[in-house]
């Protein structure tokens, strides 16, 4: 790569970037950020940098991107990792109310004498307005069962033309065909069944659960959200997961695509209409959550009406239904670019529980093994889910596709552990790859 650090010439010969490019972009252009700022907190560096488009606006340090491109955010993170190591920027966590809020300042106005005042107030005003935002979002009330509301007005609109719901209200759908969900994984947030051909009713229908994360974060792979719905229709194959977020990272819609899920992204996070309007706007505007909005509740959402009337309803590749492949097991054509997870099974240790069943479990360990090949990197701290395979063939899928092909470079590949005289591990697989 030649030319100066940033010139146009560079950035147009280097297209696609590399994840090296983009992690150089992203120190520069949070350091750049940071530095105009004083004093920020990181989802509004996320929002700026990945979704607002400040980096074309102002082409920092000779930063040229095309329009509507961003910086993903674990880009930023890694940028702010990287930044903090070397002081451009310092950590400046502070309790408000009962809750750790972190300023992030810049590290040389800070040290020297002319900013260092007005980027600690600079800090205290972002932290205080930072924690208005995280006490709405953290009331149920106000942000998740408000969205969960939304939806499901959404579905109720289409419900007895394009769809059939069931008769649970919004987030306490507790039960899959006829069948109890697991107590301690929680209720879904809906649940019903889609008209292959709303004009022909005889043509059949589909069941589908939606789970809505009304959060600020896009949702990856490894996030406890996306698993959370995974694990409540793991023992349902007949059920195609749809999860529903404000942002979804297109790897995710690629790891859903694989196991037969779906994603929606609504490109909005909804809040209760309750909020004191002025309130509320100062603070987004403040910070740069401009798709966060009040809402009305039961208000439908537009985009997602369509996207269930007519998206799923569309004919892929000349072949099946969106719905119909999802609900066949994904599209076996391509290979998600997953990040680090392991899943393993076991037997149940709990008396009475059925036969050939077992419990489900996640939490955060090391990787039992690494690929098959070997030699790929352990990670320090992965999700590992604990379920049957038996009864969760929304895996299976993915293990019947993965054994076949493994590869060192990316995708899923299937280890079959030695059996031990605890025989607690009947079956394991690791999926990988360099995410970009």
């Amino acid at each position: 790569m030649s030319g100066a650090p940033g010139t146009t010439s560079e950035v147009t010969r280097s297209w696609p970037f590399t994840k090296a490019h983009w992690e150089d972009l992203a120190v520069r252009a949070a350091r750049a950020y940071v530095q105009a700022k004083g004093a920020v907190v990181w989802p509004e560096v996320e929002a700026h940098l990945g979704e607002l488009g400040w980096v074309q606006a102002n082409q920092p340090d000779g930063i040229i991107i095309p329009p509507y491109w961003g910086v993903d955010p674990h880009h930023l993170t890694a940028a702010r990792r990287a930044l903090i190591a070397d002081g451009s920027v310092v950590s400046d966590p502070e309790k408000l109310s009962g809750r750790t809020v972190t300023a992030y300042v810049d590290g040389p106005a800070l040290r020297g004498r002319g900013r260092r005042t007005a980027v600690r107030r600079a800090a205290a005003r972002r932290r205080r307005t930072y924690r208005s935002y995280l006490g709405w979002a953290s009331d149920s009330r106000l942000c998740g069962s408000h969205a969960e509301r939304v939806v499901y007005a959404t579905l109720e609109r289409l419900a007895g033309r394009q769809i059939w719901l069931a008769d649970d209200p919004p987030g306490q759908v507790r039960r899959l065909l006829g069948q109890p969900l697991p107590a301690r994984l929680g209720p879904l947030d809906a649940a019903g069944h889609i008209a292959m051909d709303p004009s022909n009713p005889s043509a059949g229908f589909i069941a589908f659960a939606v789970e809505v994360k009304n959060v600020r974060g896009w949702l990856y792979p490894r996030d406890h959200e996306t698993w959370d719905l995974m694990a409540k229709v793991g023992h349902f194959p007949e059920v195609v997961p749809i999860l529903v977020a404000r942002r979804i990272h297109p790897i995710t819609f690629r790891f859903m695509r694989d196991v037969g899920g779906l994603a929606f992204q609504a490109k909005v996070q909804w809040f209760s209409d309750s909020i004191d309007a002025d309130r509320f706007s100062a603070v987004i505007q403040r910070l740069g959550f401009l798709d966060a909005a009040r809402v009305r509740p039961g208000t439908a959402h537009p985009p997602l009406s369509k996207w269930v009337s007519t998206t799923l309803r569309k004919s892929v590749h000349d072949g099946p239904t969106l719905i119909e492949r999802q609900r066949s097991g994904g599209d076996s054509r391509h290979r998600s670019r997953l990040g680090t997870a392991t899943f393993a099974t076991r037997p149940s240790a709990r008396p009475g529980a059925p036969a050939g069943g077992g419990s489900f479990a996640m939490r955060s360990a090391r990787p039992a093994c690494t690929s098959a090949a070997g030699g790929h990197p352990r990670t320090s701290s992965i999700p590992m889910l604990t379920f049957p395979l038996s009864r969760c063939p929304v895996i299976e899928r993915v293990l019947a596709r993965g054994a076949a092909a493994p590869s060192r470079r990316g995708g899923i590949c299937v280890h079959r552990a030695r059996r031990s005289r605890s025989a607690r591990f009947q079956r394991q697989i690791t999926v990988w790859s360099s995410t970009r």
